[in-house]
Formats: structure tokens, C-alpha cells, sequence
């Protein structure tokens, strides 16, 4: 009998059947506690609720229940620290070329360089084809006054050697002073296949001389040139 059961008997009346108790209906009155004897027969009335037992031992776990539905999703935390940076990665492979650009708008004309040392003196050329006769130059100033009287042109010449690679320059002088009419210059000799010299002046020297520079470009001619030159002199009978 449980705990409440045992308390409900205590408060309300036990009837007893009749033929249980020859025959005469018995009414008793439950709190008092202990039993109540009637011919030799008793009967026990319910006592008073005893103190809980202790508990009894705990009973094996049940079964697990069914998963519950996902619950809804809590707020966002807060943001944390920005990390340490991580190790350089490898070296990336190369790119393709790309398409070349459009030129760009020309820029300032920069500072003037600094003058540079002089080269040096380069090995002289060979002498080239002679080309084509030039046109006919200007004329040239006019000569110097002739003596006055009676008077003979005579010409007065000497010849010099051009060798190769070389400059010369030689002046013929009238005899008798300031009576030159004129001058000029002819080649005499020159060596089996070699080049003829170049001619950088001819020109008189004042009233009294002829001036003619010549040279030889080439250092392979086998031999010298050479050349006569020749001043046109007034000498009086």
C-alpha cells in the first residue's frame, strides 16, 4: 500500500462485512492505531504513516531519446585580432609577355654632354677612282701690274719629290724681284702603277713668287712622285 493510500485509511471508516463478524455489521473509527479483537477474531486497522524509506538504488539509464530540431543561430561574436602574416610564398611563375605599349610623347632635350677626349689619328685611306673632270672654276682675281718697259715673260721652274704619305709645299721665286705674271705646276714622274699626289694649293706668293702644295695620301705607292713647279717672271732685253 502506498504512502497516500495508508493515510486515506486512517481517516475514514473500515466497514466489515457481516458474515466476517458473525454477522454483526462492525464500524470502526481509523487513527487510533493498533488492532481491535472481537471473539477471537481481530481485525487490523491502518496506523499512522511511517517516516520514507531511503531511496533505492538508481535505475539503469533509459534509452536515448530522438535528435531534437537545430536550434536557431546564435549572434555573431565579436571580430578578433588580426593575425600574425604568414610566411612569404614561393616565387610565382612568369608571366607572359605583355603587348607592347604606345610610344610615349618625346621628352626634354637634356644638358649638353661633356666634350670628349680627341681620337686617335686614323690610318689614312686609300686613294680613291678619279672621277670626272669638274666644271670650269671662276675667274680668278687679277694679276699683279707687269713692269713697265720693255720686258720678256720667262718661266723659272724646279721640281721636288712627293713621298708617300707626305705634305710638301715649294715656291718658285722670280729673280728679279716683284715681276711675276703668273705660275702653275705639272706632274714629271711618277712610279709604275702608283696613284698621281693631290694638289691642295697653287697660288702666287704676293708680286714676286708661285706657292704649290701637294701630297700623297696613299703609304703603299712603290715610289715618289714628282712634281715641277714653275713661276712665269717679267726680265727686261
Amino acid at each position: 500500500m502506498s504512502v497516500r493510500a495508508l493515510k486515506r485509511a486512517a481517516i475514514v471508516a473500515l466497514t466489515v462485512p457481516a458474515p466476517l463478524v458473525l454477522g454483526i455489521p462492525l464500524a470502526f473509527a481509523g487513527g487510533g492505531g493498533g488492532c481491535m479483537h472481537y471473539e477471537g477474531h481481530h481485525i487490523v486497522c491502518a496506523g499512522r504513516p511511517g517516516p520514507p524509506g531511503p531511496p533505492g538504488p538508481r535505475g539503469p539509464a533509459g534509452p536515448v531519446g530522438p535528435k531534437g530540431d537545430t536550434g536557431a543561430s546564435g549572434p555573431a561574436g565579436e571580430r578578433g585580432e588580426t593575425g600574425a602574416g604568414g610566411p612569404a610564398g614561393a616565387q610565382g611563375v612568369q608571366g607572359e609577355q605583355g603587348i607592347q605599349g604606345e610610344t610615349g610623347a618625346q621628352g626634354p632635350e637634356g644638358p649638353q654632354g661633356i666634350q670628349g677626349e680627341q681620337g686617335e689619328q686614323g690610318v689614312p685611306g686609300e686613294t680613291g677612282a678619279e672621277g670626272p673632270e669638274g666644271p670650269q672654276g671662276p675667274e680668278g682675281p687679277e694679276g699683279p701690274p707687269g713692269p713697265s718697259g720693255f720686258y720678256r715673260t720667262e718661266t723659272f721652274a724646279e721640281e721636288v719629290a712627293l713621298e708617300p704619305g707626305q705634305y710638301v709645299t715649294h715656291t718658285v721665286y722670280c729673280p728679279f724681284g716683284p715681276t711675276l705674271t703668273g705660275g702653275g705646276y705639272e706632274w714629271v714622274e711618277r712610279p709604275d702603277e702608283g696613284p698621281v699626289g693631290q694638289i691642295a694649293e697653287s697660288r702666287p706668293e704676293y708680286d714676286h713668287a708661285w706657292t704649290v702644295t701637294a701630297f700623297e695620301p696613299s703609304t703603299e705607292t712603290p715610289g715618289a712622285n714628282h712634281i715641277r713647279v714653275y713661276a712665269l717672271c717679267a726680265v727686261p732685253f
